[in-house]
């Protein structure tokens, strides 16, 4: 065998154990890099769901249930600090500002309606309008 035969030779060994390596790259590396993501989401779902203790540095984090049981525990009264608390007070601001609306307007009614059997064209009173001793409309006055 000749110098140039040996080189040959070698370069196609060299060749053939980089074609081997690339082989094994393929079939190995990658797919052990997509299975290691798959076992990452695996881990960080787990993660989430039972939670992470705490360590130096870095926050605990409470798992879905105990998250889902705080949320819960807003879902039902307990004397003035949950949601449902807030969303009856709110309910309940609602309902008086209806009745007292309902209740100025039904005054209102009246009032027309009163107007009409003296005489009166509804909504312009012709004759001494009933407060004109307090300048107008009772409820003219914004601070009362």
């Amino acid at each position: 065998m000749t110098t140039l035969e040996a080189v040959l030779a070698g370069a196609g060994a060299a060749s053939g154990l980089a074609g081997g390596l690339g082989g094994l790259y393929v079939l190995i590396v990658k797919p052990g890099k997509r299975i290691r993501q798959a076992a990452d989401t695996i881990a960080d779902f787990r993660d989430d769901w039972v939670g992470v203790e705490e360590r130096p540095g870095v926050p605990g984090r409470p798992g879905v249930m105990v998250r889902l049981a705080s949320i819960e525990e807003q879902l039902h009264a307990n004397h003035g600090t949950s949601l449902r608390d807030a969303v009856n007070r709110t309910e309940a601001s609602g309902r008086r500002i209806e009745d007292a609306l309902a209740a100025h307007l039904l005054e209102h009614r009246i009032a027309a309606s009163v107007n009409r059997s003296a005489g009166r064209v509804e909504g312009v009173e012709i004759f001494d309008p009933p407060h004109a001793e307090l300048g107008g409309h009772e409820h003219d006055n914004l601070g009362g």
